[in-house]
């Protein structure tokens, strides 16, 4: 993606369902996260990462006026191995983990940026965003076709 070879990698954390990497160009950040699963386990110690890396992150930009994170989550790898069940013990926590964080998302998140591969993805997140987590900050949900076009603005949400 052409919009992220304007970043340098800061630093990285992977799992065996998560793979994050901490971009970094200037005061912007994005944390990129390829997501291959959503096993408890796993999501369990991405939330601990996560945890951290945002508390550092708002010691860090406690000075700063305007929204500089960005949060990628790209599930075009994404499989459905697990049963149902499983899937949703992980995106319960994960779910639970944004909701804790919403008050610091108003002033620190720019948007969230969820890349799908296909439409049976989207409608599943137009439910969880209906009736689980209510976003507080802009999601935008993009396939292939469309993620370069949406990178390229997002630091432009308002």
């Amino acid at each position: 993606m052409e919009f992220l070879s304007n970043f340098q990698i800061a630093e990285t954390y992977k799992s065996s369902s998560i793979d994050t990497k901490v971009l970094k160009n200037g005061k912007k950040q994005i944390l990129y996260n390829e997501v291959l699963n959503l096993d408890k386990d796993n999501v369990d110690k991405y939330c601990v990462y996560y945890n951290r890396f945002f508390e550092d992150y708002r010691k860090q930009t406690e000075s700063l006026s305007k929204r500089k994170l960005l949060l990628v989550y790209d599930l075009r790898k994404y499989t459905e191995d697990m049963s149902y069940y499983n899937q949703m013990k992980g995106l319960y926590t994960f779910i639970s983990m944004h909701l804790n964080l919403r008050n610091y998302y108003e002033y620190k998140l720019v948007a969230t940026v969820i890349i799908i591969s296909n439409e049976k993805m989207e409608q599943f997140f137009d439910t969880i965003f209906t009736s689980l987590y209510t976003p507080i900050r802009p999601i935008k949900i993009v396939t292939d076709e469309k993620i370069q076009e949406c990178l390229s603005t997002i630091y432009d949400t308002p």
